[in-house]
């Protein structure tokens, strides 16, 4: 069992097929264990813990203590029987941590988690080790995950060095698998480029042999900041020299996010990748005022190299001042610097598909139709190359291919195929940039056209125009001729950008973005961590979701945004930003949103790419009507959009130059809404060919597509009207980044919000509630452990119960030989009774001075017996921190084991002290029965003490009772299938609460206890040889000793306790 802190899939595997390897979480304010899972060789990434165990439960809020639907993540709050009465001598926090709420008494833990889509639970690390690196939110446990997949480490270490405001690093530690060598810089450097962020890529690594831990096996990050010293990232020293090479590092240095670039620095080697190459490009053309091409960066990655490569650039070309223009538009020119740079391109691909109805023409007609519509719009003629200076210029070319007809014995074959055309990708140097074709499908049910463009020379509106124009050219009508070109569109454009208006438009996204909360541009958590470069290589398409809304219910949602003067895209950008504010907690966040450029009547006839993004800033609170809210984003979109002819290059360009370096990640994300309207073709009458869009939905249900290509934002939302009035919600989720699960937790959640808004019955101005009435119910059904009944009240009950039934079986082993049941009951009451004799009141807090030690299960199970609660007081404490929590839990009585002398720290306090020991044999013969104080316990009685750690601030004292600790015992039993012939290896530190779970775990079901020493913790072949000489079968360790056991090839218990 690991538990404490995350195990390693490595961990697993090694052990996997040989043992049961279970992943506890629970922290000690909640008797250790929370929840339990079984794990496999399978699982990777964030590994499970399973479900809460019996009688307890576990919540999952966000930072207003609201809960959060499934797969969201939020903070972890536990309540049920294994809760702590709380802490000793602090009210204050006691009340913060412990709080009252509608399931019952909570307790915070501090831990993020998220329920996965089978009902598991996922820890993702402390809240306070989201840490913020130069004011970027980083998670360290992807760093640690990332790296300890690499084939030569066991185990990493993360962790950033410096506080906020100040100069910040991040490192790493890594333990190298025995036998493989510390990678090398490129390599890990190299593997970590391929899995994680730039931002997430640490300044150095250093290789250690072993892991610090403290003395609960948890890793020691202090010990390992104290080895930065002395560290420093490698690279060479040299300044840039002159001032175009000043220009590129500070560039560089701002979009990279990083200290100072030096002259023979490489790009890539900085943490630099595609995207960032884009950027660069952009933000160099904007300064030296002529095209410069990411190409170049990929040729000369050096600062010295790829700043000689600019200076010997040709010099620019002036803008045309003719009415028309070949120049390709800003928009145009990303999607061809996109592919120059080897980016995963199938997503700039626009497919549509519609169905043919009424009497289809013969072959001949479509090709002759086609060919037509191909001589009548400029675009399906046009190609793009780049010319002597660098320029990106449309090239328009004669018609030359045709349609591909063909047959499918189905429909399904027949969509298959069509996917397939319509997803490979296309190279703009190649013309022409569409494929288009006819099925016929062989069952009788039709023929279906199809059509894919490259974005750069069309949009949605163009697949309208041309289908509308083929139909009616099937039909028998006349076109009239060439319609408008592009190239007026291009001049126009260039006209705005060397105007006033563009340069206004620039102040205003300026101003505004400027304006926006930083966190807007924080990275939230993903199902898998984001690839650093998006190419072919780490592109796995997009999980496409599709629902739809029945008229009544579009018509209503009409209805409520023409009553809140909003238009029906406001409304759903609204309902998708309560959505991301709900899933992720963040209330600032960026929104885009695809506006048209067709400014003129002439443009809305022309096939071509007229659409900009635009980032619309967001700033939802929960506690907000969603009639305000849409009022809100109304204005908020219409401002955009009379600002809407800036190019996003530009707007990106200009908010990356301007703000402060490292302020914000290179990475910019967008949720992009986009509306798509149904063809207005007109239906004629009679049997006369039309298009119809296909419908594949079955009842209301949520329709599901894997799709080969990926938007370029992380979520996409389509809502589309259909021609029944209905609407038809599409949400597009990267499935390099989202499960399919959660992409259909989004749309379902989006579409039962749409349902509510429409319910006539909803109290108006009122905020969306936090969950939804199926999320409610499978939260209801995850949240609490199955209900389990306690035989007797109290755990040292259960003890003397065994005693009577099973007196003869061991409870303790050693090698000096086993103590039975009836002989430890016999011994702890006798103890029980001395402790009483002294004095001792029930309700008591008994300090115990020891260590490791096979005398402890006894004098533990005494206390219990006394009515009182035990205190461990470990030796190799510090003596102020021992005197202390003496001090803290208000003890009047020390029992010392083994003959320890008592510390002068708590030998001048006076407290009693009682050795057993001493006991005489005739005192435990007349003194073998129960003690009544014992008897007399209650579930809610304390049972024991556990300081926490005190390394923010003096120890808190958690106090835990008798009815959480009989529920712990009995529940890990169950859940582990623990058996009475249990060993357990009994290794923890007293002061562990580890310790007592194993303890009372193996006595409650009738096992032996096989404690051990200090010493013998630091022989792991001796350890092992004991192991195989008592026959141990289960038993708990850090997760460094349990790698050290591996590698010393140890007996195989059945199953090892990893305690972190």
């Amino acid at each position: 069992m690991t538990g404490g802190e995350a195990p390693l899939a490595a961990d697993v595997r090694a052990y996997a097929g040989r043992l049961r390897y279970y992943n506890a979480y629970g922290p000690t304010e909640n008797t250790i264990t929370s929840a339990m899972g079984l794990l496999g060789a399978e699982d990777r990434g964030f590994l499970p813990v399973g479900r809460p165990l019996p009688n307890t439960s576990v919540h999952i809020r966000d930072a207003a203590g609201r809960p959060v639907p499934p797969g969201a993540v939020g903070e972890i709050w536990l309540g049920g029987a294994n809760l702590a009465r709380g802490y000793l001598n602090r009210p204050e926090q006691e009340a913060a941590a412990f709080v009252g709420t509608g399931a019952g008494r909570l307790y915070r833990s501090g831990d993020l988690g998220r329920w996965r889509a089978d009902g598991e639970l996922e820890v993702l690390g402390r809240i306070d080790d989201q840490v913020k690196l130069n004011g970027i939110r980083i998670e360290l446990g992807e760093i640690e995950q990332a790296l300890g997949a690499h084939p030569d480490i066991a185990q990493a270490v993360a962790l950033v060095q410096g506080k906020a405001g100040a100069a910040q690093s991040l490192w790493a530690f890594v333990r190298p698998i025995p036998g493989k060598p510390v990678p090398a810089e490129e390599s890990w450097r190299g593997w970590l480029a391929e899995r994680l962020p730039v931002v997430m890529i640490p300044a150095g690594l250093i290789a250690v042999e072993t892991v610090p831990v403290t003395a609960s096996g948890k890793v020691d990050r202090a010990a390992l900041q104290e080895l930065i010293a002395g560290h420093a990232p490698q690279g060479a020293q040299m300044a840039p020299q002159g001032r175009l090479e000043e220009t590129v590092a500070r560039i560089w240095a701002e979009l990279l996010g990083r200290g100072p670039v030096w002259r023979d620095d490489n790009f890539f080697a900085l943490g630099g990748h595609s995207l960032l190459a884009i950027a660069v490009a952009h933000a160099l053309e904007k300064e030296l005022g002529h095209p410069v091409s990411a190409r170049d960066l990929f040729t000369e990655p050096t600062l010295r190299g790829f700043a000689a490569r600019l200076a010997a650039a040709a010099a620019p070309a002036e803008f045309s001042s003719d009415a028309e223009s070949d120049r390709a538009t800003e928009g145009q020119r990303e999607f061809w610097v996109a592919e120059q740079a080897g980016l995963d391109t199938r997503g700039f691909n626009i497919p549509m598909t519609l169905a043919v109805e009424g009497a289809p023409p013969a072959d001949d007609r479509w090709q002759a139709a086609w060919t037509t519509l191909a001589e009548r719009h400029e675009a399906l003629r046009t190609g793009f190359q780049e010319d002597e200076g660098g320029t990106l210029r449309r090239v328009v070319h004669p018609v030359t291919d045709a349609l591909e007809i063909g047959t499918a014995p189905g429909r399904a074959a027949a969509l298959d195929l069509i996917r397939k055309r319509q997803t490979a990708p296309f190279a703009m140097a190649a013309p022409p940039l569409w494929r288009a074709g006819l099925v016929r499908v062989a069952d009788g049910s039709g023929a279906l056209f199809w059509l894919a463009l490259h974005h750069s020379i069309g949009d949605g509106l163009s697949l309208g125009l041309l289908a509308d124009g083929l139909a009616a050219l099937l039909r028998g009508v006349s076109l009239p001729g060439r319609a408008p070109g592009f190239g007026r569109s291009a001049a126009r454009e260039e006209a705005y950008l060397a105007g006033e208006a563009a340069r206004s438009d620039a102040e205003h996204w300026q101003s505004l973005l400027s304006g926006v909360d930083p966190a807007a541009f924080e990275e939230w958590p993903l199902d898998t961590p984001r690839p650093t470069v998006r190419s072919t290589e780490t592109a796995k398409g997009s999980h496409c979701h599709r629902v739809r809304l029945a008229p009544d219910v579009a018509e209503a949602l009409r209805v409520l945004a023409r009553r809140n003067g909003a238009s029906l895209h406001a409304l759903m950008m609204t309902l998708m930003a309560c959505e991301v504010r709900r899933r992720t907690g963040r209330a600032a966040f960026l929104m885009g949103t695809a506006a048209s450029t067709r400014e003129t009547a002439e443009e809305a006839g022309v096939v071509g790419y007229y659409v900009n993004m635009l980032p619309v800033p967001f700033r939802i609170e929960r506690s907000e009507p969603l009639e305000q809210a849409v009022k809100a984003t109304q204005s908020r979109l219409a401002e955009a959009l009379r600002h809407g002819r800036q190019p996003f290059a530009r707007i990106h360009q200009e908010f990356r130059r301007n703000q402060p370096q490292g302020h914000h990640p290179a990475r910019y994300p967008l949720f992009d809404l986009a509306v798509t309207e149904n063809p207005a073709t007109a239906v004629p009458r009679g049997d006369a060919l039309r298009f119809a869009a296909i419908d594949t939905f079955d009842g209301d249900g949520i329709q599901y597509e894997l799709r080969q290509s990926a938007p370029a934002q992380d979520l996409v939302l389509v809502h589309e009207g259909q021609a029944d009035g209905g609407l038809v919600l599409q949400l597009y989720a990267n499935a390099a980044l989202y499960e399919r699960k959660t992409a259909q937790a989004w749309t379902a959640a989006l579409a039962g919000w749409a349902r509510r808004l429409a319910d006539p019955q909803r109290t108006l101005g009122e905020p969306l509630p936090a969950l939804l009435p199926d999320e409610e119910t499978l939260l209801a059904a995850w949240e609490r452990g199955p209900a389990m009944p306690h035989p007797v009240p109290c755990f040292h009950h259960r003890f003397a119960a065994l005693a009577r039934s099973q007196p003869d079986r061991p409870a303790l082993i050693t090698d000096d030989g086993a103590v039975s049941y009836a002989a430890m009951n016999a011994r702890a009451n006798a103890l029980a009774h001395a402790l009483l004799a002294r004095g001792l009141r029930t309700g008591d807090a008994v300090g115990v001075l020891t260590e490791r030690s096979p005398a402890l299960p006894e004098a533990v199970l005494a206390i219990w017996k006394a009515g009182a609660s035990y205190l461990p007081l470990t030796r190799d404490l510090p003596a102020d921190r021992l005197a202390f929590i003496a001090r803290d839990a208000a003890i009047r009585t020390v029992m010392a084991l083994d003959g320890h002398p008592l510390p002068d720290a708590l030998a001048q306090a006076g407290y009693a002290v009682i050795r057993p020991e001493a006991l005489t044999g005739d005192f435990r013969t007349a003194h073998a029965h129960e003690p009544q104080a014992g008897t007399r316990s209650t579930p809610g009685d304390p049972a024991y003490i556990i300081h926490t750690s005190g390394s923010t601030g003096l120890p808190k004292g958690v106090v835990l009772h008798h009815g959480g600790m009989l529920n712990l015992a009995l529940s890990m039993a169950r859940m582990m299938g623990v058996q009475p012939d249990e060993r357990t290896l009994l290794s923890s530190s007293p002061s562990f609460d580890a310790w007592i779970s194993d303890s009372v775990m193996t006595w409650a079901t009738g096992g032996a206890l096989v404690p051990i020493r200090r010493a013998e913790m630091d022989d792991t072949a001796g350890l092992r040889a004991k192991m195989e000489r008592l026959v141990v079968t289960s038993a708990t360790l850090p997760p460094s000793y349990l790698r050290l056991f591996e590698q010393a090839d140890p007996a195989d218990p059945a199953h090892p306790d990893d305690g972190g």
